[in-house]
């Protein structure tokens, strides 16, 4: 320091000190923790008769040391304290808070069943996460939101914590490692928020009183955040078991994933994600005047991973909290936790096991809360857009999509107009606008304005200019069933099973194609680029169905591929897994399969449905479809529904009938040598036959169908019966399936393939 090039840097209050020793000279920096505090006067110093070669380590007195920084209104310990430690010097509530922080977070783990979107009656494999919740209540001038937060406390955590879990365990680490059953009443995709609660508050409160402990909910109150705010994270990263905090500053604002979120410095990890960022010394007081509150500024929920990136960590703010509370608000008086219980709760493993609803389990309420989408494609307005338009302000919106809030606006926003404001939010030519105390004040862009009302139930109004006139406009943000695309995302198949239901005939397993699919097939390069355009908007509006399984090495494996879009079944258009029941049974005997780029698939129907049977018997009791269920009642197989029953019965008849052709190829096999093949309808010519339908080589090399009469018991009467009626389509005609030539290969045994299980916290 005293070295006379560095003179300039060193600062004033020390100038009296450093003059007070005669013995300066040019000094080396030490290193070790000393160095890190502000302008440290400890250094190495030559001693006054260098000649002898000594050095000696001194430091001014810290008597005069003390007396410099006095005059300056600084002490010793404020050089080397963080920002926690100035706060809880200058505010002697904060130590007592930040006690009283560890009594209002809770660590949640969640298990979910993992879905094979390719086989989804494969084997299912369970994986978990650990995440981080915090008790909340939202303050209004009417009360608070929810009124008996100390009887049946209400916890708030991130979607992607709990999305999809069948398990939600509850643990409050500042007493102790107990673990209490929870679930999600509401959950909010669109800002990656959700609502935990206990399945029965009783044991969690007694386990509270036996320890002496209590809960205190953090409040969300309207405030305004200030950019370079000292703030504190707090959580369980890496899934400790232990609460961990670190701080930082409110660093700005970013637009990301279609919503505004804040930037903050202090370092988040996997596992923080859902515990709270809370401005450090804030204290605001309670309505008593004498509770002392730290304010919630939002929710953890990622850090970026990019290269060369330090402290970019992201924060749901607390407004999107007080939607998703509001919204809990309103389901409340509903909100039974039995409510979508029975027959109708599917789960995963009873659609695998294609269980009769009786033996379904049970559900806890669960409700999805989400905002409408905007559907406006805006333009930046240049002044030439503005001359015309007729307009000399606003964003300029050249597409409105028909499935959107401003589609449905009242009245309805018209393409080609600008957009001027949002809730009296003037809206620049880029389409942002300010919002006072709210996002530090910076630019956000107006969809963003769309989606921060206190409820989401609130209509949002907007003014638009065309042909320089005015509008206004009301705008519900609600979300309308008629939204959802026909190609969509599933995001929790634990509770929409629809979404993973399926069809198997012929080796094929069709699907309702969703994005998932198409995420994973591109993702895989399994499919070109091109596929990409089912994420289109005019595409994605109508529903598809997908080939998304054929058995390796059967017939259809040369004809069909994973990923193909089915239009057709026997002749009819489909594109839902309803409109390929309904035309399921051909009318000629012959089941084809048509997809988008003209591939058909040709096979014998009675062939494929009693190989199907037999594999039932087998046990792949997922190979009894709804289709494949439909067609045995529709044809007098069995009399009931129940599933169970039908299997056995099926399988029964089915199995004997396909051993016995089975053994009628193979003698047929050493009558002709091997020599054989057919076609549709009983043509026969070497090498293999052209079924109807123009698909080459519909039926494996060898195969031929003809009339089979197996004697199989009478349902009514203890008579045997020597035909079944085959006529699947058509009552007109009867026959039964056999093979007059033997096999390629035995029915092989498809049995359901584990999946890896993969743990993303």
């Amino acid at each position: 320091v005293a070295n006379s090039r560095l003179k300039q840097s060193v600062p004033p209050f020390l100038h009296n000190t450093l003059q007070a020793s005669n013995s300066l000279r040019p000094c080396e920096m030490v290193r070790g923790p000393a160095a890190v505090s502000a302008c440290l006067v400890c250094c190495l110093l030559w001693p006054a008769d260098a000649s002898r070669g000594e050095k000696r380590t001194a430091a001014p007195s810290p008597l005069a040391l003390g007396r410099s920084l006095a005059r300056e209104g600084i002490t010793p310990g404020a050089l080397r304290a963080p920002p926690s430690a100035l706060l809880q010097e200058d505010a002697p509530g904060y130590a007592e808070l930040t006690d009283r922080l560890r009594s209002s977070i809770v660590r949640i783990q969640n298990i979910e069943t993992l879905v094979n979107w390719f086989e989804p009656y494969g084997e299912s494999p369970e994986a978990g996460a650990v995440g981080t919740g915090f008790a909340a209540e939202l303050v209004t001038e009417e009360g608070r939101v929810p009124s008996k937060a100390q009887e049946d406390p209400v916890f708030v955590t991130n979607a992607h914590v709990v999305r999809n879990a069948h398990t939600v365990k509850i643990q409050f680490p500042a007493v102790g490692q107990e673990e209490f059953d929870g679930f999600v009443p509401v959950i909010y995709e669109d800002h990656d928020l959700a609502v935990v609660k206990l399945v029965d508050p009783g044991p969690f409160l007694q386990y509270l009183k036996q320890m002496h402990a209590s809960l205190r909910p953090l409040p969300i109150r309207k405030h305004e955040e200030i950019m370079g705010q000292t703030v504190a994270a707090i959580g369980f990263p890496l899934g400790s078991s232990t609460l961990k905090l670190s701080t930082g500053v409110i660093a700005g604002t970013e637009f990301m994933e279609g919503k505004t979120v804040f930037q903050c410095t202090a370092p988040i990890s996997p596992g923080n994600s859902g515990g709270p960022l809370l401005v450090l010394g804030d204290l605001v007081s309670g309505s008593n005047k004498e509770a002392q509150e730290m304010r919630v500024v939002g929710v953890n929920f990622a850090a970026t991973t990019a290269r060369m990136a330090e402290n970019v960590n992201y924060v749901i703010p607390a407004v999107h909290v007080e939607q998703i509370l509001r919204k809990f608000q309103s389901l409340e008086a509903k909100a039974d936790r039995q409510a979508n219980s029975g027959p109708h709760a599917v789960t995963l493993e009873s659609l695998a096991e294609r269980k009769p609803p009786g033996q379904q389990q049970p559900r806890l309420s669960h409700v999805t809360m989400k905002l409408a989408p905007i559907g406006a494609l805006p333009v930046h307005a240049s002044p030439a857009l503005y001359a015309f338009g007729g307009c000399k302000e606003g964003v300029f919106i050249s597409q409105v999509a028909k499935r959107s809030a401003l589609h449905n606006a009242k009245p309805r926003v018209e393409e080609m107009s600008f957009i001027t404001a949002v809730d009296g939010v003037s809206i620049d030519s880029f389409g942002m606008g300010r919002m006072k105390g709210r996002f530090l004040d910076d630019p956000v862009p107006f969809q963003t304005l769309m989606q921060v009302m206190e409820s989401a139930e609130h209509p949002v109004e907007l003014t638009t200019c065309k042909d320089a006139k005015t509008t206004k406009h009301v705008v519900s943000m609600v979300f309308r069933p008629e939204y959802e695309p026909g190609i969509r995302m599933v995001t929790e198949p634990h509770f929409d099973p629809s979404a993973v239901d399926y069809e198997v005939f012929a080796d094929v397993t069709v699907m309702q194609l969703s994005q998932n699919h198409i995420y994973m097939l591109m993702e895989a390069g399994a499919v070109p680029p091109s596929y990409g355009r089912w994420l289109l908007e005019d595409n994605e509006e109508s529903p598809r169905l997908v080939v998304s399984k054929v058995q390796a090495g059967s017939y259809a494996s040369t004809v069909l591929q994973a990923g193909m879009i089915v239009t057709s079944v026997n002749g009819h258009n489909a594109s839902t897994l309803a409109e390929f029941r309904e035309h399921f049974e051909p009318s000629d005997g012959l089941w084809r399969l048509g997809t988008e780029r003209g591939s058909l698939l040709v096979v014998s129907f009675a062939e494929s449905f009693a190989m199907q049977l037999a594999g039932v018997q087998q046990g792949r009791r997922y190979l009894l479809t709804p289709a494949v269920l439909q067609a045995a009642q529709k044809h007098g197989l069995v009399a009931g529904a129940d599933q169970q029953q039908s299997t056995m019965k099926l399988a029964g008849l089915f199995s004997q009938m396909l051993n016995d052709a089975y053994a009628q190829g193979q003698a047929s096999t050493q009558k002709h040598g091997g020599e054989g093949g057919g076609g549709a309808g009983g043509e026969k010519s070497k090498g293999g036959g052209k079924p109807a339908g123009g698909n080459e080589g519909a039926l494996p090399k060898g195969v031929s169908m003809r009339a089979y009469r197996p004697s199989f018991p009478d349902k009514k009467s203890d008579k045997a019966v020597t035909s079944i009626d085959f006529a699947f389509g058509s009552r007109a005609s009867a026959s039964a399936a056999s093979l007059e030539e033997p096999f390629s290969q035995p029915p092989h045994d498809a049995q359901p393939r584990k999946t890896r299980a993969r743990t993303l916290l």
